[in-house]
């Protein structure tokens, strides 16, 4: 967004169980990584130390994962650039793995 910041959050319950939060950016190019599990929440972006928690559920049946938009804000905010990758691991990766990930 215009703050230069990147926005996270993981919802269940209709609760915000990990975020909302906003990470700022240093650069117009940004590398991210999100690992979720219940009570074992981190991300991070640009290999800095990731921002963690340890509390909060998932969902039991995970039905929408959304990217590049805010849905909860006043209006919607869609990004206005390029993701140039996407890759799921289907297991919690490490914070020094996504801290990795993402230099």
């Amino acid at each position: 967004n215009a703050s230069n910041t990147v926005r996270y959050r993981v919802r269940s319950g209709g609760e915000n169980q990990f975020g909302p939060a906003n990470l700022t950016r240093t650069s117009t190019t940004v590398k991210s990584a999100m690992s979720v599990k219940s009570s074992d929440f981190a991300i991070t972006i640009d290999g800095n130390t990731p921002t963690t928690s340890i509390s909060g559920t998932l969902p039991q049946v995970m039905n929408s994962l959304t990217i590049g938009r805010d849905i909860f804000g006043i209006e919607d905010k869609f990004l206005n650039g390029t993701i140039s990758k996407l890759t799921y691991y289907p297991t919690r990766l490490s914070n020094d793995q996504l801290q990795n990930l993402t230099k």
